[in-house]
């Protein structure tokens, strides 16, 4: 007579069921992170692309960020019509380190915002200034040109954990406060974002300064300055990510599953 087979009674190893379940709920976690972080990335991109253009930046629309404006002004020279330049480092640029460029721009409105010129790299951020007055961008008390530069605002990024803090002659991250009191202006006179300088707003600043002649070891500080887009590289993979995640998490369970919960059976 054939014996009758039964289950054998499931038992559930604990470290492993405690380990899986850890797993699944920090996958499960990141998997969730990554799709807040493509509502946040969609919305920063829709409002970047969504934002107006403008001629003037006036109180009322101080807290909208990625203005597409034209601004009328001067940059704020010393009294030796020395460029007042903040470099903020490092920054990397296809692969190699430098530093933003910022200067402070005396709006029509009179208020100054830092506009960040572009970068530069590292082995050029010493360079010195040279004064010439057919260059629009010296400045001297006595003799200020009235431009007009393209851009777009932008509220400065906020440092991390990881962010040093600045220093005397060493600036990690933009604090607009401390940018001010540097150049001698109340922090209240200082547009409360900074301006992403456009591409041919910087050409023309180069085009005083380059000639056929000048070798490029004797180009003057701008010279050294590469252009940035105004538009960053907004990467938005989030969904992915969030996918390979969840995928991740179903993989861990799927692989428990198949060791630990098939009953077996005994004859």
């Amino acid at each position: 007579m054939a014996k009758e087979t039964r289950p054998n009674p499931l038992k559930l190893p604990f470290w492993a069921t405690f380990l899986t379940l850890m797993g699944v709920c920090i996958l499960c976690a990141l998997g969730t992170w990554q799709l807040q972080r493509l509502q946040w990335k969609t919305t920063l991109i829709d409002s970047y692309n969504a934002a107006p253009h403008v001629n003037t930046l006036s109180p009322s629309i101080a807290d909208k960020p990625y203005l597409k404006a034209i601004l009328r002004g001067y940059f704020i020279g010393d009294d030796k019509g020395h460029a007042q330049r903040f470099l903020v480092q490092p920054r990397t640029n296809k692969g190699k380190v430098g530093a933003h460029v910022y200067e402070p721009f005396l709006m029509e409105s009179g208020k100054i915002i830092f506009v960040r010129l572009g970068w530069i790299a590292q082995e050029n951020n010493g360079l010195p200034y040279t004064i010439t007055f057919r260059h629009p961008y010296a400045r001297t008390l006595d003799k200020r040109f009235i431009e007009t530069i393209k851009g777009v605002t932008a509220f400065p990024p906020a440092p991390n954990i990881f962010t040093p803090e600045n220093k005397e002659n060493t600036l990690y991250y933009i604090d607009l406060e401390n940018m001010a009191m540097r150049i001698g202006v109340q922090a209240e006179d200082v547009w409360p974002q900074i301006f992403w300088l456009a591409p041919e707003s910087l050409q023309n600043m180069q085009d005083f300064t380059k000639t056929d002649e000048t070798p490029p070891k004797n180009l003057p500080f701008y010279n050294h300055i590469k252009a940035l887009p105004l538009q960053p590289s907004w990467k938005n993979n989030h969904l992915q990510y969030a996918f390979f995640w969840f995928a991740m998490a179903g993989t861990l369970i799927s692989i428990y599953a198949l060791r630990f919960l098939r009953r077996k059976t005994s004859t």
